[in-house]
């Protein structure tokens, strides 16, 4: 993506957020996220029912009368914003792409902490730390946020790494591809193979129809090409790395799709120091599995590929429950670990859930 598309998408997201910011979520976000701590302002003489613990005793030796400290809640937060930019962000069934959705979140958060005069920083990671922004105020600097993460997720995008919704892919000719696949899998499905031999004859079918061009053959394959195939996630890394950068206590706000492991120490440790929330994004497709035959399923991270039938109940039951089984362990780690949850779905609203997150935040503060 040129430089002169990304400033456009940039002015673009800007209209989209503020408007949000300014109607919505402006007044939630200031109830939601408090100051953490009190600062100093002046000291004035002795009043009846004032705190006899704020005396200054220093000021009141030498005025020969008591005074009080008088404090001002610090209202001034540091946001850092870290998002997960591994392959398997690529990934949407729907309108837009779990990346696309992280960006627009973010806009929408660093314009609520503009609002309210904080600062804001970003930590965009893989494997490894690809971005970092460190915190600071103003309409500018958000914008330079949002621009470091349109130019990040542009480099690797490649007009072939998009998914392909619900369509086949027409490098060979769509009906050319379907009508092949159609006579294979009523061919396995007629003869009643072995699920083993089945595989094998699945994957063959698939190599053949590699060789005469045709690059995805189901309607529900997304893959991922180019030089950054294989980008893995190390969310354990990215905040080892916030605690070293992000020495005063402030608000993170942790966007992820999670499909990864061995953060919880990690994470454990980074809410001891900050207030962390995760931003959990989530495609449909990822929970619930459509279609029906054979899917040629690849892991946008690892580059490992499978090829399932799915139109058996039973595969399509197993499935539902890993996800599940996913999704409930992420909330158990979350809730022993004093982290809060945002649940996010790429084919809702991304607004709704962050409003009734501020609000009931709010409350219990």
């Amino acid at each position: 993506m040129i430089q002169k598309e990304i400033l456009k998408k940039v002015r673009r997201i800007e209209i989209q957020t503020r408007q949000v910011v300014n109607t919505l979520l402006s007044g939630e976000y200031h109830s939601a996220l408090k100051g953490q701590g009190m600062e100093f302002a002046e000291v004035r003489e002795y009043q009846p029912g004032d705190d006899v613990r704020r005396i200054d005793w220093n000021v009141t030796a030498r005025m020969r009368r008591p005074f009080v400290k008088i404090f001002d809640e610090e209202r001034e937060l540091t946001v850092m914003l870290m998002v997960d930019a591994s392959s398997s962000g690529d990934f949407g069934s729907v309108e837009q792409t779990k990346n696309q959705i992280a960006v627009e979140l973010c806009a929408l958060l660093a314009f609520s902490a503009t609002k309210n005069n904080d600062r804001v920083g970003l930590i965009v990671f893989t494997d490894r730390i690809e971005k970092f922004v460190p915190p600071k105020k103003g309409r500018k600097h958000v914008l330079r946020v949002i621009r470091e993460l349109l130019a990040q997720f542009s480099r690797t995008e490649t007009s072939e790494a998009r998914p392909f919704r619900d369509r086949p892919h027409p490098v060979m000719g769509g009906l050319a591809s379907l009508a092949i696949l159609a006579a294979a899998v009523s061919m396995i499905s007629a003869i009643g193979i072995p699920e083993t031999t089945s595989q094998w004859l699945a994957e063959a079918i698939i190599s053949l129809l590699g060789a005469l061009g045709v690059v995805v053959v189901s309607r529900w394959a997304f893959r991922t090409y180019g030089a950054d195939k294989g980008r893995g996630t190390d969310i354990a890394g990215a905040l080892d790395f916030l605690n070293r950068v992000m020495t005063r206590r402030g608000v993170v706000f942790l966007i992820s799709d999670f499909q990864a492991a061995g953060f919880e120490k990690a994470l454990k440790a980074a809410r001891r120091k900050q207030d962390v929330i995760a931003v959990t994004l989530t495609d449909p497709r990822e929970v619930t599995l459509k279609g029906a035959g054979l899917l040629a399923l690849e892991d946008p991270e690892t580059g490992e590929s499978v090829i399932v039938d799915s139109s058996g109940k039973r595969f399509r039951d197993w499935y539902e429950q890993q996800a599940r089984t996913r999704h409930a362990q992420r909330k158990r780690l979350f809730r022993s670990t004093g982290v809060d949850c945002v649940d996010v779905w790429t084919d809702t609203s991304y607004v709704d859930p962050l409003v009734r997150f501020f609000s009931a935040r709010a409350k219990r503060m």
